[in-house]
């Protein structure tokens, strides 16, 4: 769900560059419009520049469609109907402090949490048959007693009787046995032994499964802790690409005003600005997608939501 959030908050975000871009083109298409009508440039240059209006719609639309099918996608992931988010775009200006080990995978990982408890259910499984060779012993106890309305004089005296039924009912002899029971079926031992190894063998598999599984995740740890890096270092680079792409489109429109430079130079510094406030954008996302992969491989949740929790 994290990826599908940020997917379309990039998208949100580059459908706001291409609005800007619109503008721009349509700042152009002005400016040559004065020029043209004053025989300063071609004609030719007021369809060129109307051309880049109608291309920057275009580009713009088929962003909207994009942002129309990602929150289609998040809203079937979320439960939340179908309709216009408004996602939180601090995350392209505030990033992560990566504090998690690059070396440790968490124990509290799911995936590990899951084969480890596969495991330890086959070792006790293992247990279990294991016991089932072994002696039973059992523990036998009896109580009785009995009761009686007759007196225990009423042979010298027939008067000794009583016609009460709490005194007929009540223990006045008792009797108890106690005994100790050992069963031990002897073809047992022959009858488990394989269904003992059968399962040793399984638990065998299980921990190497385990073992493996938990080398896997410390490896794509470290390879995301690189990612993460590189993300960092290319959105550093993206954000000096962007500066120096908007001190030459201003430039060359200062140019262009002023009848020195032709409008295809300008177009092009048009475009390299719109690329790249672009790709700052999607460097910015990429550093939280990777810190998304790291935290997925180190399975420490915790550290993530703490990060949303300081924006």
């Amino acid at each position: 769900m994290s990826a599908t959030y940020f997917n379309l908050l990039a998208m949100q975000q580059l459908v706001k560059i291409q609005e800007r871009n619109i503008d721009r083109a349509k700042t152009l298409f002005s400016v040559t419009q004065a020029l043209t009508s004053n025989n300063i440039r071609p004609k030719a240059e007021a369809a060129m520049a109307e051309a880049e209006v109608a291309t920057s719609r275009i580009t713009l639309l088929k962003a909207q469609d994009k942002v129309y099918e990602l929150s289609k996608d998040f809203a079937l992931i979320t439960g939340i109907e179908d309709e216009e988010f408004l996602l939180d775009s601090s995350y392209m200006c505030i990033f992560p402090i990566d504090r998690t080990s690059a070396e440790e995978v968490s124990d509290n990982h799911p995936s590990l949490r899951h084969a480890q408890d596969a495991v330890e259910a086959s070792t006790y499984k293992m247990k279990i048959f294991q016991s089932e060779a072994l002696p039973r012993i059992s523990l036998v106890g009896t109580i009785s007693g009995r009761g009686s309305g007759f007196g225990y004089n009423y042979t010298q005296v027939p008067e000794a009787v009583s016609h009460s039924y709490t005194q007929g009912v009540g223990i006045n002899r008792s009797n108890f046995l106690i005994g100790i029971g050992l069963n031990w079926n002897f073809t047992s031992l022959f009858r488990n032994r394989s269904k003992v190894a059968s399962q040793k063998q399984l638990s065998y598999s299980l921990e190497i499964e385990r073992n493996l599984l938990s080398r896997e995740l410390k490896e794509q740890t470290h390879y995301a802790d690189k990612k993460l890096q590189l993300a960092y270092s290319q959105y550093n680079e993206a954000v000096t690409r962007k500066k120096a792409a908007q001190i030459s489109y201003d430039q060359y429109l200062a140019m262009y005003r002023n009848g020195l430079t032709s409008i295809s130079d300008l177009a092009q510094a048009m475009y390299a600005l719109t690329a790249a406030e672009s790709e700052q954008e999607i460097m910015a996302i990429n550093i939280w997608q990777a810190y998304l992969l790291k935290i997925a491989n180190n399975g420490d949740i915790e550290a993530f939501i703490a990060q949303i929790n300081n924006i």
